[in-house]
């Protein structure tokens, strides 16, 4: 009855989020937190982020969660913000986009204006700031402080509003 439907609907959400693991990005497997640590500890990981692993690992995390199993969440969320992290770093291609609105900018005025356009090396210069290997660091640090943080936080309301305040505070007076 209910509970072969309960073991079913749970059964069919684990398959779903190892396939997608299996299928799709084989990276996303696992917590995420050694790849974070290697990296920041100046090991050249392969397929450390991505698109692809940040939709993998982020449905895999939710559906692992919501079938039951005896997972947490903590790891891949640390490993989601590392992600974000290192996105903030890969601006060559909006790069290219900000010189080309460049200068067609400035072939359809015709007259440049100092004060609202910028020259093209301006923007180079300024974006390519955030692709070195120290600001990449930086900001994968930055992305993981940002998962763990938010992961404490929602654990805190959890216990904060449940009956686990009680056994945390020691009572409940």
């Amino acid at each position: 009855g209910i509970y072969s439907f309960y073991m079913g609907y749970n059964l069919f959400l684990v398959v779903l989020s190892t396939m997608l693991c299996i299928v799709f990005a084989p990276m996303a497997v696992g917590s995420g937190l050694p790849e974070v640590k290697a990296y920041l500890n100046g090991v050249r990981v392969g397929k450390f982020s991505g698109f692809r692993l940040f939709v993998v690992k982020l449905l895999g995390t939710i559906l692992g969660v919501a079938s039951g199993l005896v997972v947490g969440p903590e790891g891949p969320i640390v490993h989601l913000g590392a992600i974000l992290g290192a996105s903030l770093t890969k601006t060559r291609e909006l790069e290219d986009w900000f010189c080309r609105k460049s200068s067609d900018a400035k072939s359809t005025v015709g007259v440049r204006n100092e004060n609202s356009m910028m020259q093209q090396g301006d923007h180079r210069s300024l974006l390519s700031f955030f692709r070195n290997d120290l600001e990449r660091r930086h900001l994968i640090s930055i992305g993981a402080a940002a998962g763990f943080s938010s992961e404490l936080s929602f654990l805190n309301s959890i216990w904060c509003t449940s009956g686990g305040s009680i056994i945390l505070y020691g009572g409940g007076e």
